[in-house]
């Protein structure tokens, strides 16, 4: 059964999938991880922790 998302208003909507749904759920908590990992680089390397990120992202 497809589940509908809207704002908190009732306005509009979005009509997923259970696995867009699961998918999307992912995304945010993969976000909400990437978040908590570059705080700990930020305290390893300070100001150059978006340099090094860049640097590294550049590489792959």
């Amino acid at each position: 059964m497809n589940e509908v998302l809207g704002d908190e208003k009732g306005n509009g909507g979005i009509i997923l999938n259970p696995q867009a749904l699961e998918l999307a759920k992912r995304i945010v908590e993969l976000d909400l991880q990437r978040d908590a990992v570059f705080e700990q680089l930020i305290v390893l390397v300070g100001e150059r922790a978006y340099e090094l990120l860049r640097a590294v992202q550049n590489q792959g």
